[in-house]
């Protein structure tokens, strides 16, 4: 547990730094997300955008608050993801991009998405395809296609999972 909140304490207090570009491949997968995301239509809730967010409407919710004063305007919400304070049903989309590998139980995060997607819900999701960015400390759990394909299915059907530069982004439904 001392890893845990070690890790998100550390996070909190990340700089916003507008010239950060990401790692190789980020616009890449930036730009498809962004295009796959505003396909749905509904209501939106986008977990830890920090300073990308692709969605142009909806709830942002990050851990670090700078990232969300980025964008004003925007309903913004500060937390952890691994408590999400929504009601059950509440967003026709989520979007969980570069998430999963920052979470030490993303299986806790996933279920909560579940809960908060209405039937018919949407779910976009990504995250760096392992050995990419294993050594970067903010990544505690790593990906592999099957991985993140097997992760989904638990709660999802997924109706495509794509791979863009060195990034896996899935494409889900809530049924």
């Amino acid at each position: 547990m001392d890893r845990h909140c070690d890790h998100y304490r550390k996070v909190m207090d990340l700089p916003v730094d507008p010239s950060d570009k990401g790692a190789p491949g980020t616009e890449e997968r930036l730009q498809f997300s962004r295009k796959l995301a505003n396909k749905y239509v509904g209501d939106v809730l986008e977990i830890g955008p920090a300073n990308r967010a692709v969605t142009v409407h909806g709830v942002l919710f990050d851990i670090n608050k700078k990232f969300l004063m980025s964008y004003p305007g925007r309903e913004r919400i500060q937390g952890d993801f691994t408590y999400l304070p929504f009601r059950d049903s509440s967003f026709d989309v989520v979007v969980w991009l570069e998430g999963p590998e920052h979470s030490m139980c993303p299986d806790i995060v996933l279920q909560q998405i579940k809960q908060l997607l209405r039937d018919g819900g949407h779910l976009i999701v990504s995250c760096p395809e392992s050995p990419f960015l294993d050594d970067d400390w903010q990544h505690v759990t790593h990906f592999k296609e099957h991985d993140l394909y097997t992760l989904l299915s638990k709660y999802f059907t997924v109706l495509n999972l794509h791979r863009v530069s060195r990034f896996l982004i899935g494409e889900c439904v809530k049924i």
